[in-house]
């Protein structure tokens, strides 16, 4: 999470929770802050307590790993898995360019986004996704 107004300061300023919104998800994450508790777990509750609270139907998660290269650490299921994959081995998409430039990324039309990321388009449409 960048500290100077980064992506994170966009997606809060264009979230709107409704104001009871959230409140089972941040107790359900805050329960797995014990000594204990696996990581990919509490990283994979994460993703799944984050489509619920924006409602949307899928969703993934890729952390830069030490050498500073995207790796797919959580998703909501195989849909989201591949195209998640696909990025990462074409190295183009939405996910990808919003690391590269630290801004949301978000489409309201994929089949009509143009050449922006043609495989991503391709995959995202023949997986049933619509919009990002």
């Amino acid at each position: 999470m960048r500290r100077d107004g980064g992506w994170s300061d966009a997606i809060s300023r264009r979230a709107r929770l409704p104001r009871a919104g959230g409140v089972r998800q941040r107790r359900k994450l805050a329960d797995t802050l014990i000594d204990d508790y696996d990581i990919v777990d509490l990283l994979h509750t994460l993703v799944q307590e984050c489509t619920a609270i924006f409602d949307i139907q899928a969703g993934g998660l890729m952390l830069a790993d030490s050498d500073g290269q995207l790796q797919l650490v959580a998703s909501t299921g195989e849909k989201a898995d591949l195209l998640e994959i696909m990025q990462l081995n074409s190295g183009q998409g939405p996910g990808v360019e919003c690391f590269e430039t630290g801004h949301p990324v978000a489409i309201a039309d994929i089949a009509n986004s143009g050449d922006r990321w043609p495989d991503f388009r391709s995959e995202a449409l023949k997986q049933g996704f619509r919009s990002i």
